[in-house]
C-alpha cells in the first residue's frame, strides 16, 4: 500500500490559533481508509501551545496505524521552507510516495476526502495535485472563466501559466528524489504556485486539479500565511525572493529560463495586466518550441538542471541541517 506523509503547516508569530489547530488535525486524525503519517510543522510556536500540542498528539492514533511527528521551528522563515525541512526530516525516517501540504486554515470536512486525494493523485500520472478549497471567490478570475467552468464537472490539467494557490496539494515522491526539497524556496511571498507546471515537466508528470466535487474548507478569515509574511504585515511581490544571492532577474528570467523552457508569473502577462509586476515585466513567458507538446520538455535534463539550481536555495543560501527545530515521533 501506497504511504503518504500528511503536513500540516501552522505558524505562530502573530497569533496562537490553537483552537483551529486543534479543530483541523482532528479532522485530518480521523480520516479512514487511507495510509499515511502525520507531522505537524509550526513555526514560533508559544511554549504553551506546543506542550498542548504534543499532549494532544501523544493521547491520538491514525487509524491506519500510521505515525505521527512533531516539527517545531526556532527560526523564522517562510512556509516554503518549514515544510520542506519537516518533509526532510520525516524522509530520513520513513519513504514515502507523496507529501500532501495542508496550510493551517484548511479543513478536511470528510472522513474519506484524505483516501480520494491519494488514490486521484497515483490515477492519473500527476506531479503536484491541487485541491480546491471553499471561500475564495478570486478563483475564476485568476485562473480563467473557462477553466473554472470545466473544473466543476471534470479533472484538468493546469496550462503552463496558470495555478491556484497552495493550500491544500500533494508533492510527488519523484520531485523529492529528483531535488532533495518540494516547494521551491527562494520565494518568501508570491509566485510559487507559477512554478509548478515546469517543476512536473520536468520529471515527465502534470501538474492536475481535482474537480469541484471533492472541497476542503479554507478558514479565510483565520489564515496565518508564510511565518515571514505574518511577521511583515504584508506581501512584496513577484520579486520578492528569500536569501537569493542574485536577483529574480538574474535567476529566473534568464535566457536559459527561457531556452530550457522554464516560465514564471505568466498570468501577470496574459490576465494581471494592471499590476507592478506586468508593468516591470517581473514574469517570463515560456517557449512553447522547448517542448514536444504540454508537460513534454524535448531537453528534460536541461530543465531539471535549471530547476535545481534556481528555484531551490543552495546550501550556501540557507543550509537546512543547520535549522534550529525540534523533531520527535510522539
Amino acid at each position: 500500500m501506497k504511504k503518504f506523509l500528511v503536513v500540516y503547516n501552522f505558524c505562530g508569530v502573530n497569533s496562537d490559533n490553537f483552537d483551529m489547530w486543534i479543530d483541523h488535525l482532528t479532522s485530518i486524525i480521523s480520516q479512514r481508509d487511507a495510509h499515511f503519517d502525520l507531522v505537524i510543522s509550526g513555526c514560533l510556536i508559544s511554549e504553551y501551545s506546543k506542550n498542548r500540542l504534543t499532549e494532544y498528539l501523544s493521547s491520538s492514533r491514525l487509524k491506519e496505524n500510521g505515525e505521527i511527528y512533531i516539527d517545531f521551528i526556532e527560526e523564522l522563515h517562510p512556509v516554503n521552507v518549514t515544510f520542506n525541512h519537516s518533509c526532510i526530516k520525516c524522509s530520513e525516517v520513513s519513504d514515502y510516495e507523496g507529501y500532501l501540504f495542508l496550510s493551517s486554515d484548511i479543513k478536511i470536512l470528510n472522513d474519506i476526502d484524505l483516501s480520494r486525494m491519494f488514490k486521484f493523485h497515483y490515477g492519473h500520472n500527476v506531479g503536484i495535485s491541487n485541491f480546491i478549497v471553499d471561500n475564495e471567490n478570486w478563483i475564476p478570475t485568476h485562473i480563467s472563466q473557462e477553466l473554472w467552468t470545466k473544473l466543476q464537472n471534470e479533472h484538468s490539467d493546469f496550462p503552463f501559466g496558470l495555478s491556484i494557490n497552495c493550500d491544500c496539494v500533494i508533492f510527488d515522491s519523484l520531485i523529492y528524489k529528483t531535488y532533495k526539497k518540494l516547494i521551491p524556496d527562494i520565494f518568501r511571498s508570491w509566485c510559487t504556485e507559477s512554478t509548478f507546471p515546469f517543476i512536473c515537466a520536468s520529471v515527465n508528470k502534470v501538474h492536475k486539479c481535482h474537480d469541484n466535487s471533492l472541497t476542503v474548507h479554507h478558514a479565510i478569515d483565520r489564515r496565518e500565511g508564510s511565518s515571514a509574511i505574518a511577521k511583515s504585515g504584508c506581501e512584496k511581490g513577484c520579486d520578492d525572493l528569500y536569501r537569493s544571492s542574485r536577483s529574480v532577474q538574474e535567476r529566473l528570467l534568464s535566457e536559459e529560463a527561457f531556452l530550457c523552457g522554464f516560465g514564471y508569473a505568466e498570468s501577470h502577462h496574459y490576465i494581471h495586466k494592471g499590476t507592478r509586476e506586468a508593468v516591470e515585466k517581473i514574469y517570463l513567458v515560456h517557449d512553447e518550441n522547448a517542448y514536444i507538446s504540454d508537460y513534454h520538455p524535448k531537453d528534460p535534463d536541461r530543465l531539471i538542471n535549471f530547476i535545481d539550481k534556481n528555484l531551490y536555495l543552495s546550501n550556501e543560501e540557507l543550509d537546512y541541517n543547520v535549522i534550529q527545530s525540534f523533531f520527535k515521533k510522539v
